[in-house]
């Protein structure tokens, strides 16, 4: 109970009084070394160097107190530039995705406009994604939806103010298409095999993998000339008379953000 008013005391303060008595002690252990008989001066050398280590340890807690501070600023500014460091990443890859966005291919003239995509559906059958563009901005059942020089697929539903499209890898897409090597033609459709980016194409004799497969332009669909995807496996089909290629699509369907809806 004696030293409760110490306790009460600031940390500063409790150093400053600290070191006020060691400097007190230290005068009368010498002037009791020098004029008082050496048994008083060997008992006061106890208390001084106790009074000594306290004060350094008072001041060894000041010192960690800072340190304590410190620290938790500069974590504070990493934690910061962290934030930024974030944004500006996403403000680069959202202008890669633009540029991608508008890679259409040479010689093309179409009219379109951009979109965001705003919901997907990935179920079972379906492979479906909602797009920020309908019928008020002239989007209408049928047109093609693009990502860059890819084909994304056909909208089949449109609202005021949103369309539905059907990605080339829904169960009920297809799209007139051709090998761009041979030219052959035939049909791409969706599959229900997993993967978000895998569709097929059918009805067609000569397929390598790695060949390109480009829209055909026929039947009014889609234009002619749009990257469909790469073959990535051959296999022949139950008849016998025609082959069956996996085509790895063009378009990341999962990453997708934006889209281009052709309206001409």
């Amino acid at each position: 109970m004696r030293f409760q008013w110490f306790k009460k005391l600031s940390p500063a303060l409790q150093l400053l009084v600290l070191t006020g008595l060691t400097f007190l002690l230290l005068g009368l252990y010498v002037i009791s070394a020098k004029y008082l008989r050496p048994t008083l001066a060997s008992c006061l050398s106890l208390p001084t160097q106790f009074c000594q280590d306290v004060s350094f340890n008072a001041q060894a807690f000041l010192r960690f107190q800072d340190l304590t501070e410190e620290n938790a600023r500069l974590q504070n500014e990493i934690n910061q530039l962290k934030a930024q460091t974030a944004q500006l990443q996403e403000a680069s890859l959202e202008n890669q995705r633009l540029r991608n966005l508008l890679s259409l291919p040479q010689g093309t003239q179409f009219k379109s406009i951009s979109a965001l995509v705003v919901a997907k559906d990935s179920s079972n059958l379906t492979r479906t994604i909602v797009i920020s563009q309908g019928s008020l901005n002239g989007v209408k059942p049928g047109m093609s939806v693009i990502f860059g020089a890819g084909l994304v697929g056909r909208v089949i539903e449109t609202f005021p103010g949103s369309s539905k499209v059907a990605l080339l890898t829904d169960f009920n897409s297809k799209i007139p298409a051709k090998i761009q090597r041979t030219r052959e033609e035939g049909v791409v459709l969706g599959t229900l095999k997993p993967g978000q980016n895998i569709c097929q194409i059918k009805y067609i004799h000569d397929a390598q993998i790695g060949d390109k497969v480009i829209s055909s332009g026929l039947g009014g669909r889609c234009p002619k000339g749009l990257l469909i995807g790469e073959i990535i496996a051959v296999t022949d089909d139950e008849s016998g008379l025609y082959k069956i290629a996996q085509i790895r699509s063009e378009v990341d369907f999962s990453t997708l953000e934006e889209a281009m809806i052709i309206l001409e």
